[in-house]
């Protein structure tokens, strides 16, 4: 028996026989030591023949074994039962190696490790070329030159057949799959390594021998047909099987799971039309890999900047993720950690899952308007996005919303730094007024990033103040944005007054759009079944939402005061609000304490399902048009009101966006009496 055999797994390979004989005959190793053994597969293109013809000239003994069906996988799985060497060492037909590469495998050859190769690539079919190791087998392999590790540490010796030598009794412990195209490279070596816990061991440096692979268009890894995306699939699924197999390399196998999803996802940047059937048999297949959001990623040309963003509790993050899911492309994510600001709701990640690929969180203090940490935010979250930028560089679009300004400073250095990507910036209320009408204030520090984005805003012939926060946030936004969305015309309207420079007002009209808060589907109002008790027989009404001095259902205390005892029983509000105890105070003040039921708020979904088993849901404006001129407010929670299937009574300010609003019944803010009629009417 020989020390080794060299495989070669031949389909139509005539071309580069001769290129293959002759690296192999320049080997160090003496060649009474080696066999080479090609298995030629597939159509007769003369390889069979013309190999056989030289084998009687070669040094080394040169066989050749051919059928006619063409399987890669079926081609190794023979040429493991038919060497003759102690050791296996594939080679493909249109590759080459070093002169020592023989030699130095055999030389650190054990039956208990796999010793490894360095990569070159050179293209197309001249191996004259500059040989490129920047690849990812290289990059794995010369990270552990001179030293042995396992799988765990050196992943991608499970990720491909060519330049290895293993033990020709150990290699036929396992069989590759017959049924693959692609992949079972990664099945086979993955199974082989673990199973048999084979050490990986890397020559040093001074000696390392190079496998040299020509790179091809066409080749069968590089085909990514429907069959490449089955392959995958088969891949993931009998990926798992391992897992539970071999509960010890669960971490090592995940990774491995992802590497294949991650390969199918760039199968789908070429069929976007399956993506959700890829979506669903992904999770069939390994639902604990989370591979939609591989998937996700992999699809994304749209990055989110939401400061605030599930899970955390935020509305204005809420809004974001409904916006995304009604959408329904895939996208990547960057937020900021909102712990000690907002409570996190875990069911609010039901509102992204399906289409979220990379979430970044940015653990930077919360803060509305405190300068350096919105600052820090944004330089760290350009820093995190950068690995993506390296493998598939910018974005194509890019979409952030206010009220927290520091979404709009993200997106703003984001689209300075690319101006290519096309920014969509949606406001949800005014920034700079407040909603007594006043003018906030913040001084901006004159820092590189706020100067980068002043400059950037006026190199566009705007004039962007940059004194005050606020005023700055709303500036850059209309001088950089592509798009600006407004959720009314009459928020739009006041805003616009705000703005000093006309040019940069010509440039709102220009890019703004109306875009009203999103309604979800009602399959999302049964998520979560509510156990609040409504005491049957009454008239239910519910009221959800922070009170302010402007806004609160003070009209509806108002009403119940004047209507009688009898009917006053007929009634029960349920208040939800985040502040239940002084909300209670007024309550008990009002004397109605009897008909009105106070709780704190209640997690999103639960909302939605108590929205859909309430009679009415009771939405109110905000007096807002005394000190605005308009009212440019609309309750997000309306939008939620109308996916509900309740009934909805606004109580509208003359000329809001409320009063004309789809609502079952509408009665004027201050109109006690029409509230106590409208009441009365419902009673009886």
């Amino acid at each position: 028996m020989v020390a080794l055999t060299v495989g070669v797994a031949a389909y139509r390979a005539r071309e580069w026989v001769d290129r293959l004989l002759a690296a192999l005959r320049e080997q160090t190793l003496a060649p009474d030591l080696f066999e080479v053994l090609f298995i030629v597969n597939g159509p007769d293109d003369g390889t069979a023949a013309y190999v056989t013809e030289r084998a009687p000239g070669e040094a080394f003994d040169l066989r050749v074994i051919q059928f006619t069906e063409g399987s890669n996988s079926k081609a190794r799985n023979l040429g493991m039962w038919a060497a003759r060497g102690d050791y296996l060492v594939w080679v493909d037909s249109d590759d080459s190696v070093s002169p020592n590469f023989l030699e130095v495998l055999l030389t650190h050859a054990k039956p208990g490790n796999v010793v490894l190769s360095a990569f070159a690539e050179v293209p197309d079919t001249s191996l004259d070329g500059v040989r490129n190791f920047d690849n990812y087998i290289s990059r794995g392999v010369l990270k552990w030159v001179g030293r042995r590790g396992t799988l765990r540490g050196v992943r991608v010796a499970g990720s491909y057949d060519g330049g290895k030598l293993i033990s020709t009794d150990v290699a036929r412990t396992c069989s590759y799959r017959a049924d693959l195209r692609t992949g079972q490279d990664v099945l086979y070596w993955t199974q082989v390594l673990i199973q048999n816990e084979l050490e990986i061991v890397v020559p040093p440096l001074d000696e390392m021998p190079i496998y040299v692979r020509t790179v091809r268009e066409g080749s069968a890894s590089r085909t990514l047909d429907q069959g490449f995306a089955e392959d995958r699939l088969a891949c993931v699924g009998a990926l798992e099987s391992l897992r539970a197999e071999h509960p010890g390399w669960r971490g090592v196998l995940t990774g491995i799971q992802r590497a294949q999803t991650t390969a199918l996802g760039t199968w789908l940047r070429g069929y976007v039309d399956k993506r959700s059937e890829m979506l669903e048999r992904i999770e069939e297949q390994s639902p604990e890999l989370g591979g939609k959001a591989i998937l996700n990623h992999e699809l994304a040309d749209t990055l989110v900047a939401s400061y605030a963003f599930p899970p955390s509790a935020d509305v204005s993050g809420l809004v974001v993720a409904k916006r995304m899911l009604l959408a329904g492309k895939p996208y990547d994510v960057i937020q900021n950690s909102m712990e000690n600001a907002r409570p996190d709701d875990p069911l609010s990640l039901k509102l992204i899952e399906p289409d979220v690929g990379t979430r970044i969180v940015v653990h930077e203090a919360p803060s509305w308007s405190r300068v350096r940490g919105i600052e820090r935010y944004a330089t760290r979250g350009l820093e995190a996005l950068s690995v993506r930028h390296s493998k598939r560089g910018p974005y194509k679009n890019l979409y952030s919303r206010s009220m927290w300004a520091a979404s709009h400073v993200l997106g703003a250095a984001y689209k300075v730094r690319y101006p290519q990507v096309r920014w969509v910036a949606e406001f949800s209320d005014p920034l700079l007024l407040d909603i007594s009408g006043d003018k906030r204030m913040r001084s901006l520090p004159q820092s590189p990033l706020v100067q980068s984005i002043t400059q950037a805003a006026r190199a566009r012939g705007f004039s962007v103040p940059d004194s005050n926060l606020w005023e700055w946030v709303e500036a850059f936004t209309y001088a950089l944005a592509d798009e600006v969305t407004f959720t009314n015309p009459l928020q739009r309207e006041l805003m616009r007054t705000c703005v000093k420079d006309p040019d940069l007002v010509a440039r709102l009209d220009e890019v703004s759009r109306i875009d009203p808060h999103p309604v979800l589907p009602s399959t999302f109002y049964s998520l979560v079944d509510s156990n609040y008790h409504l005491e049957p027989g009454k008239i239910h009404l519910g009221y959800f939402g922070i009170f302010y001095v402007s806004r609160g259902p003070g009209d509806i205390f108002q009403a119940f005061q004047k209507l009688s005892a009898r009917t006053q029983s007929k009634f029960m509000l349920h208040i939800f609000t985040n502040q239940p105890d002084d909300t209670l105070r007024v309550v008990r003040g009002a004397g109605v304490a009897h008909c009105v039921k106070v709780n704190s708020y209640v997690p999103y979904f639960e909302f939605l399902n108590l929205a859909s088993r309430l009679d009415w849901l009771v939405v109110a404006d905000a007096r807002a048009k005394a000190v605005h001129g308009v009212n440019p407010y609309i309750p997000s929670k309306y939008s939620d009101y109308k996916g509900s299937g309740s009934k909805i009574w606004a109580l509208y300010e003359a000329g809001s966006m409320l009063s004309v609003s789809q609502a079952d019944a509408h009665t004027e803010l201050g109109d006690v009496d029409a509230a106590v009629s409208f009441l009365e009417e419902l009673s009886s």
